[in-house]
């Protein structure tokens, strides 16, 4: 009469201990953030082309190979080869964008283009830091030249546009910054609520780094 009883006890026993000799499986690592640019696409075998680049003041999906948000609202587009880079920024402001390649101190020495659009008129310049804390006038206002080869620019719900081009290597020295394909740069990036270009930035600055690919 008490065997039944005294065979569930071993059986529940058995199980127990057959529960507790099993190793927890390792829960997968979390995903780790990082700054590094992220592709907009074309990499992938099979994937569409990349649309043509062509200065219009509209960043279209796939139109640059890589972005990097050095802030919440500004954003950095570009693509290049072994000869050319084009670029965008993206910013949420209606006042000017900026970004400079390869700074010493803080602004001094870098190489920065300019941008705002104003009545529907977009202005971009390619300029020089004198100092840290600037100015920063245009090339030719220096004895250099005028190196951006296409620009333009949009301003619509809040946020700026501004696209350019230029060759890595301009000849303008020491008032352009010499790039590479494959080089890590140096950039400082700035905006203002204002399309005054004269006044210091108000809406946010900052540095960071873009890795241009290597061709």
């Amino acid at each position: 009469m008490h065997l039944i009883p005294v065979l569930c006890i071993l059986c529940l026993c058995f199980a127990g201990a057959a529960c507790t000799g099993q190793q927890p499986q390792e829960a997968a690592p979390a995903p780790v953030a990082t700054t590094s640019p992220s592709p907009d696409g074309g990499a992938d075998p099979g994937a569409a082309p990349s649309p043509a680049w062509g200065a219009d003041g509209v960043i279209s999906n796939g139109e640059y190979a890589s972005r990097l948000a050095v802030s919440p609202g500004y954003t950095v587009h570009w693509r290049n080869d072994a000869d050319l880079l084009t670029m965008g920024l993206e910013a949420q402001t209606e006042g000017w964008v900026a970004v400079g390649f390869e700074p010493t101190t803080r602004m001094n020495g870098a190489d920065i283009v300019q941008g705002w659009v104003e009545d529907g008129e977009a202005t971009v310049q390619d300029q020089f830091s004198l100092g840290p804390t600037g100015p920063h006038p245009p090339d030719t206002d220096l004895g250099g030249t005028d190196d951006l080869l296409e620009r333009a620019g949009s301003e619509q719900n809040g946020t700026t546009v501004i696209e350019f081009s230029r060759r890595l290597d301009t000849g303008d020295a020491p008032y352009d910054t010499v790039l590479a394909p494959g080089q890590t740069v140096s950039i400082i990036w700035a905006l203002s609520s204002s399309d005054d270009p004269t006044p210091m930035h108000d809406a946010g600055w900052g540095s960071a780094e873009i890795t241009l690919v290597a061709a």
